[in-house]
């Protein structure tokens, strides 16, 4: 099985989706959004903090900053690593590195070292898990995989490679709802939160391709360090709709009705990286709505609509002659 099947491009998620629409191109462009940094909750925040933490501090209620400084946090994270594995895959296959494997598929790592992230590529075989090729992306512009060779010979994979190879098998393992026909895209990191023991989240992503656009069936796992339990589980829909990718192009914005948490999550914060548009997020059990765009996740005042949002002053969608986007039943 070659390695890039695994990788195709990289995926996008919604969530519990109640509903799917967007809205059509060709609007007035709106007016910029400018963070709000400097109020009474940013001022009592440690000097050092920076901007984002004081803009969430300004402008999202204190229930729920904590969960949506987390989910901009791993929507960020998560694009690195997703563009990663992409352009490393294309530059190894460019390179030949990937044409033959040194036994059984085991899958990919990404980390992050400093400016860049470093993407290495296993085979098992003999009983051993190996890594047989790696490359690296410089997180700057323009992105472009370096380093990208063949390992001759092949090197045993760390005790923390290991580790994070089961966890991911052992995700892969799990019953979840699935959007797509092509194996999912993986990424897992080392973490922890203050008073939690260290543990390794596992994001399983159902990816999009030249045929379908998934708006759903994306996990994340909490494995303990060792890669051996599941500690908790979170999946980001109970269906799926699968998208035209087509009308992508002919969208200026999503909007998404979400019922599996009370804010928007990483998933919707790294497809507004990776598609860029905006998303309007209805969380359904609260009735709040939400704009996320660049990886930024805003709370719109009560009343306002995914059309009206008094911030971007976007015209209403009915003026405009917006329609729902054509949708289907995914496929698991």
């Amino acid at each position: 099985m070659d390695f890039r099947s695994w990788l195709y491009v990289s995926c996008l998620c919604v969530a519990g989706l109640a509903a799917c629409a967007a809205f059509p191109a060709g609007a007035a462009a709106p007016a910029p959004y400018v963070p709000v940094t400097d109020c009474e909750a940013a001022r009592k925040l440690p000097a050092e903090v920076d901007a984002a933490a004081r803009r969430i501090a300004c402008e999202i209620p204190a229930d729920y900053r904590e969960d949506v400084s987390r989910a901009e946090a791993l929507g960020t994270i998560l694009r690195r690593h997703d563009i990663a594995a992409w352009l490393t895959s294309d530059s190894l296959n460019a390179a030949g590195a990937l044409s033959s494997l040194p036994g059984e598929p085991a899958g990919w790592l990404s980390e992050e070292n400093g400016d860049r992230v470093d993407v290495r590529y296993f085979a098992r075989a003999d009983g051993r898990t190996v890594a047989f090729a790696q490359s690296s992306l410089p997180l700057r512009t323009p992105l472009a995989a370096r380093d990208s060779r063949r390992l001759d010979p092949p090197q045993p994979a760390s005790e923390r490679e290991l580790r994070l190879l089961a966890a991911i098998k052992l995700a892969r393992a799990q019953s979840m709802t699935y959007c797509a026909n092509a194996p999912p895209n993986t990424v897992a990191i080392e973490w922890s939160e203050p008073e939690q023991p260290a543990q390794i989240l596992v994001f399983l992503m159902s990816p999009w391709t030249d045929d379908s656009l998934p708006l759903g069936g994306h996990a994340l796992l909490r494995v303990s360090r060792d890669g051996s339990r599941v500690l908790e589980r979170f999946e980001q829909t109970r269906s799926c709709v699968n998208l035209d990718p087509r009308e992508l192009e002919k969208v200026e914005a999503l909007t998404i009705g979400h019922l599996t948490s009370d804010t928007p999550t990483c998933f919707h914060a790294f497809m507004s990286l990776q598609y860029r548009k905006p998303i309007y997020v209805t969380t359904v059990r609260n009735r709040l709505l939400w704009k996320i765009e660049d990886g930024r996740i805003r709370l719109l005042p009560a009343g306002a609509t995914e059309a009206d949002d008094p911030a971007d002053e976007a015209k209403d969608a009915k003026k405009r002659g917006a329609k729902p986007v054509q949708a289907r039943a995914g496929k698991r």
